[in-house]
């Protein structure tokens, strides 16, 4: 998530064996779990998928049902890890396959990626800057999220969520707004792992969009298994970092996304602004604009076989 305390770069942790092992531990992977899979599950993974080199932890967010008998649409929203990565050929597939010319990065300029100068206006790819969360105003809840990471794990992350959900609101206004006003126009929204500042993000508007918290949460625990591949440098960067000074049993649970803790979040989200509904209103939109949103990324479900983009 938080990129504000990273030093210089680093090589793999010398003990990545361990860390993997510790990793699989804290997971909480319930195999006997026979609900309907994600419309966002590797098994569903449509041909474009493998022409996206360079992607970690994307995916599109649609395929829910929702009330009203609605599908969201999928091709619209896709949420991913940072694009620092991305080649050449990934870039054309999200641009080609995806139509997606539009990138939301929510994170700071104290995050360690650098833009991808493969992605922009030469390729006709636009990347807004919305930055999700201010070092400044974020410090002492990022700190405290850390500090609790070893004694208390679904406090640590509410910390950090409830923050978010304050801090990152001109972030989210933004992105709604553009969906208000662009209806049908493909946009990927990514921060650095596509797990909190993103997960956050995705979780509100699919509570939105009238999709179960079970699901939300069960889309957010996913996470888990496709940022394994980003978690052990990142790691070893909080490690050495001066403002953290927490062991690494500690650090290593931070990559977690355990379902309480979306549901825990989603919990918070009623209790707090009255619903999701009421948080639209707390960052600036109001009935009309909701409207707009739900209009804009649901149809009918008979209608979905018109959809063959994938």
């Amino acid at each position: 998530m938080i990129g504000l305390f990273e030093t210089s770069e680093v090589a793999f942790l010398p003990m990545n064996s361990i860390f993997r092992f510790l990793r699989s531990f804290w997971k909480a992977k319930d195999k006997s779990d026979s609900k309907t899979p994600s419309p966002s599950d590797e098994t569903n993974r449509p041909p474009w998928a493998r022409e996206l080199d360079g992607f970690y932890n994307f995916r599109d967010i649609g395929g829910y049902r929702v009330p009203g008998n609605k599908v969201v649409k999928s091709g619209i929203i896709f949420r991913s890890a940072n694009m620092d990565h991305v080649t050449l050929a990934g870039i054309h597939a999200l641009r080609d396959k995806l139509g997606a010319c539009c990138v939301f990065d929510l994170r700071s300029s104290g995050d360690n990626g650098q833009p991808n100068p493969q992605i922009g206006s030469e390729q006709g790819i636009t990347v807004h800057s919305v930055t999700a969360m201010d070092w400044e105003k974020s410090k002492k809840p990022v700190q405290e999220h850390f500090s609790l990471l070893a004694s208390d794990l679904l406090a640590s992350f509410m910390v950090i969520y409830q923050h978010l959900a304050v801090e990152s609101a001109p972030a989210f206004r933004e992105i709604l707004t553009h969906i208000i006003n662009k209806p049908g126009h493909p946009i990927i929204i990514h921060c650095e792992l596509g797990k909190d500042r993103t997960g956050i993000f995705i979780a509100i508007l699919l509570k939105l969009l009238g999709v179960t918290d079970g699901e939300i949460a069960e889309d957010y625990h996913r996470t888990e298994g496709l940022i394994d591949s980003l978690t052990a440098v990142k790691t070893e960067k909080y490690r050495r970092s001066p403002y953290l000074k927490q062991p690494l049993i500690a650090i290593e649970k931070h990559f977690l996304a355990p379902k309480d803790v979306m549901e825990a979040f989603l919990a918070h989200i009623n209790d707090t602004y009255g619903g999701v509904c009421g948080y639209m209103r707390f960052i600036g939109l109001d009935a009309a604009d909701i409207n707009r949103i739900r209009q804009n990324l649901c149809l009918p479900l008979e209608c979905t076989h018109q959809l063959n983009w994938r």
